[in-house]
């Protein structure tokens, strides 16, 4: 078996966050996550088991992601062979894109069985960004709008 580590970035308004949501259901609709998608692409892999991603942080409904990581463990389906990790980046990304998914893989790493994302993560950085609507008042005034 090899563990993987994915480097991978999303646009959050598509999705309900990062974490799988296993048999979530929103308006009889299974919960769509960032995090699912991705497992959903690695299946073209045809691994021997299930993709299950462990993410290295989550990040709620509607945040993005620039680079966030994760882990998973892909068993090639030829006895004795590892994945390229070009491979499965390459894979994967056809794949969200194909699907219209807004995850793209960033990188993919081969390392050690026992790696971890959350665990082994040597840091993280988060950047906060606020958008508001100006309002129809003052503020257009000052914009130069509406002025005789």
């Amino acid at each position: 078996m090899g563990r993987f580590l994915i480097f991978f970035s999303y646009v959050g308004t598509h999705y309900s966050g990062v974490q799988q949501q296993l048999h979530a259901l929103r308006h009889g609709k299974l919960v769509k996550t960032a995090g699912g998608v991705l497992e959903e692409a690695l299946k073209a892999l045809k691994p021997v088991t299930e993709p299950r991603i462990q993410v290295s942080s989550r990040t709620d409904k509607g945040v993005h992601a620039l680079r966030n990581s994760c882990h998973v463990d892909l068993q090639h389906p030829d006895a004795g062979r590892e994945y390229d990790p070009a491979i499965i980046t390459n894979v994967a990304n056809y794949n969200l894109s194909k699907r219209g998914e807004y995850v793209r893989v960033v990188e993919t790493r081969r390392v050690s069985d026992t790696f971890h994302a959350r665990a082994n993560a040597l840091g993280r950085k988060y950047v906060y960004r606020l958008g508001h609507v100006l309002s129809q008042g003052p503020s257009m005034q000052l914009s130069g709008r509406d002025q005789d």
